[in-house]
């Protein structure tokens, strides 16, 4: 048997030794995330195996039909114009014990060249092959879908990778739209960046025309009725969106962002900037919207702008640390914007 080496754990130690062309020479990825899985694997073989060299040295095989005795056979045949070869094992959680004691007595005395790669969707972490693997140095990772905290990260290295990037509430708002599948994620990420062009910065209203819906409509609705000081209107805004499983942190992301160009309008025409500037100066991509925003930003005054983010600062505080009721945060905040008062000069 090869000598014992640091079991191989995380998907990093993975891409680290598959570049460095240390990995030993079983390794077994498995888990529900089958896009960073793939990305695995896809890796492994880019790193052994240039293109010219896959049509003699990479073989497929898929455990529900595949032999391991025949497996095996294929690993000891010594590589064709090339320094190594990989045999790729797909569902192999469909592999008998049996089957598995095979690779057991394989992995004392395995061939230097080659590279036995098992993809499966789950194990019995408590067969004695897979105890086996950590004991001796194996390489044994899993793949876990994503946690909703980890989905920024993973978005906004994607868009580096496209040389784009996405403004803070542009990012909230697609992260709240995407969920955690990175199948799906990278799908609608995609979108985006093919809709963006030679646009590098990403902003919400990108965001909005890729995966606009309801939830996002709603999300504009109650901005406009803060704007227009209607707190009725707003209020049911604010209902729907929470009924429908809308983070009270993204709501008040969006808002703040309303305010902000709100302020950036009333400031930009405050010192003449000719109409066309306007909502480039602002940070309205909407052009459209233009008119509409500018009679929002109207009724409001400078003081009553700086009173609405020293809210949303409050409002943002009190969120994270567990100060009170989000959505009841969110009723105060509105009814406090909407207060009535006359027309700002």
């Amino acid at each position: 048997m090869p000598p014992k080496s640091s079991p191989i754990a995380t998907a990093d130690a993975l891409l680290q030794s598959a570049r460095e062309h240390t990995l030993p020479p079983l390794v077994f990825l498995y888990g529900e995330e089958t896009f960073r899985l793939q990305q695995a694997v896809q890796a492994v073989i880019d790193a052994y195996l240039p293109e010219s060299a896959r049509d003699f040295n990479l073989d497929t095989f898929d455990a529900k039909e595949a032999d391991s005795v025949a497996i095996i056979d294929c690993a000891r045949t010594y590589p064709a114009f090339a320094d190594h070869r990989i045999l790729l094992i797909r569902d192999a959680q469909l592999f008998q014990a049996a089957q598995l004691e095979h690779f057991l007595a394989y992995m004392r005395e395995p061939a230097a060249e080659s590279l036995l790669l098992f993809v499966a969707d789950k194990i019995d972490a408590r067969r004695k092959f897979f105890q086996t693997i950590r004991k001796n140095g194996g390489a044994l990772v899993e793949f876990k879908k994503p946690y909703v905290k980890e989905i920024p990260a993973f978005v906004k290295t994607r868009m580096r990778e496209a040389g784009k990037s996405l403004t803070e509430e542009a990012l909230l708002l697609f992260c709240q739209r995407v969920g955690t599948h990175l199948q799906e994620v990278d799908a609608e990420l995609q979108k985006l960046i093919t809709f963006a062009g030679s646009q590098t910065l990403i902003d919400v209203e990108d965001v909005v025309a890729v995966t606009a819906d309801g939830e996002v409509n709603s999300i504009f609705e109650l901005c406009d009725a803060v704007g227009a000081r209607n707190a009725a209107k707003a209020l049911r805004a604010l209902g729907r969106l929470l009924d429908d499983g809308t983070a009270p942190l993204m709501i008040l992301v969006m808002i703040t962002r309303h305010f902000r160009i709100l302020w950036k309008l009333r400031d930009a025409v405050a010192h003449d900037s000719p109409r066309n500037e306007l909502a480039r100066r602002s940070g309205l991509r909407a052009a459209f919207k233009l008119d509409d925003m500018l009679v929002q930003a109207k009724r409001f005054s400078y003081r009553e702008l700086y009173r609405a983010f020293e809210l949303f600062l409050e409002a943002d505080l009190a969120m994270k640390s567990s100060g009170g009721e989000p959505e009841v945060l969110l009723e105060q905040l509105l009814l406090t914007l909407c207060q009535t008062r006359e027309m700002a000069s």
